[in-house]
Order: structure tokens, then C-alpha cells, then sequence
């Protein structure tokens, strides 16, 4: 659409316009990704494949339905743990350059009440920091990179709780030692032990998760479905 706008103004003709005579113009379909609800099984199959660094972050993630941005985004003095009611409030988020920006939308900006579990979690991490301090930050104290959060550490810890003990991975021998042991890391199981994961959730999946276990819990969810 932006090519056609500029054309014939900047230029005469539209390089992704379907060539004459063709069906298709050649680019790359759109792969539509279903959703993965996770069940309350499965989450805990995830998390007892999570290292320390990340740990955390999923388990705030099942309990509140954050986006990986608002999570990495979270500063402390977003967090409220006092009173009868804990609760974060979403007010930034982390944007792929690494600055703080506004949320996804206006209804984005919420506050999202706690359950016991995450209260414990977020008291722990906020412990001894500054207002404005990163609640989740990475094993060298920095913020977190987004990307370098999926690439590093979400796709391996995944590809842990995709396999079986009693059926482990076979890996085949690719180029030099360095491919093989990558290959080694992201290997999967193909049994169908209820032990292990047969799908490889997305990150934003944990979200998916949370409000299926609302509605399972009984939660009226229809001021709720706006901020997927």
C-alpha cells in the first residue's frame, strides 16, 4: 500500500504489484499462528524447564497476562504490594530500541491485580531497589534486550520442555562442534509422553494462557478481551 501510494509520483511503477500474466507476485505468504493455551500442567512443565534468570518472568507472566515488553518494561514504582489489594500497574513498556514507551493502546494502561503467588514472586525482586529501578533485569544487572531475551533464553528453555527423559532427542552431526552443540540444545523429543510439551508456545502464549484460566476460574472476561 505504501508503494502504491507512492506511485506514479516518486516512481512509475509498483515493484510488488502482481506481474503480468502471474498469479501471485512472489512474496511470501502471511503464516497464520494459532494460539496455544497452555494448561496448568503444561505451565508447570515450562517452568521446571526455566533457568533462575528467567523463571520469574514466566510466573508473573501466567498470573498477570503481561506482554514480554510490559513485563521488561516494569519498574518498581509501578509495583504496589501493600494494602488488601496488590497490584502492578502498566503504564510503559520496552520498546526494540530499548527505550520506554507508551502501551500497545490506551486500554493497554491498566492496574492488574495479584495473586499470591506473583505477590511473592515481585516482593522478592523489588526488594531493596529504587523507584525507578527495573523490576526484571538481566543476570548482569542491565535491562533486558527483547529479542535477545527470545533468542537466548525463551527458545532453548522451550526446546527443554519438549523433551523426555525416557525419550530423549536423537541429534544428528551437522558442520563443526559449535552447530552440533546448538543443535543439541534445541533438539526435541518426538514421544507422546504427557511429560513434555508437543507444541512450542510463543512467549505472548503465556498471555493466551492467563485468560483461559480466568474464564476456567469463572472471571467475567468481557471488559477484559479489549486488551488482547
Amino acid at each position: 500500500m505504501v508503494a502504491r501510494s507512492a506511485t506514479p509520483r516518486f516512481r512509475l511503477d509498483n515493484p510488488f504489484d502482481r506481474p503480468a500474466g502471474q498469479r501471485t507476485n512472489g512474496l511470501p505468504t502471511i503464516e497464520h499462528y494459532d494460539a496455544y493455551f497452555l494448561t496448568v500442567k503444561e505451565s508447570e512443565i515450562l517452568l521446571a524447564a526455566c533457568p533462575p534468570a528467567i523463571r520469574d518472568h514466566v510466573i508473573v507472566a501466567l498470573g498477570t497476562g503481561m506482554r514480554l515488553s510490559e513485563l521488561l518494561g516494569l519498574r518498581v514504582k509501578a509495583v504496589s504490594l501493600s494494602g488488601k489489594n496488590p497490584a502492578v500497574f502498566v503504564v510503559k513498556t520496552l520498546s526494540r530500541t530499548g527505550g520506554l514507551t507508551a502501551p500497545k493502546s490506551r486500554k493497554s494502561r491498566r492496574p492488574i491485580p495479584l495473586a499470591p503467588r506473583v505477590v511473592e514472586v515481585l516482593r522478592r525482586l523489588v526488594a531493596g531497589k529504587n523507584a525507578n529501578d527495573f523490576v526484571f533485569t538481566s543476570p548482569s544487572g542491565r535491562p533486558w534486550d527483547a529479542n535477545n531475551f527470545r533468542n537466548r533464553e525463551w527458545r532453548y528453555v522451550v526446546a527443554r520442555a519438549q523433551r523426555c527423559a525416557e525419550h530423549p532427542p536423537i541429534t544428528r552431526k551437522v558442520g563443526n562442534g559449535s552447530e552440533l552443540d546448538q543443535v543439541k540444545s534445541l533438539a526435541v523429543s518426538t514421544c507422546g509422553c504427557p511429560t513434555r510439551l508437543h507444541q512450542r508456545p510463543r512467549f505472548h502464549d503465556l498471555r493466551h494462557s492467563f485468560v483461559a484460566y480466568l474464564i476456567e476460574a469463572g472471571f467475567d472476561l468481557t471488559p477484559t478481551v479489549a486488551y488482547l
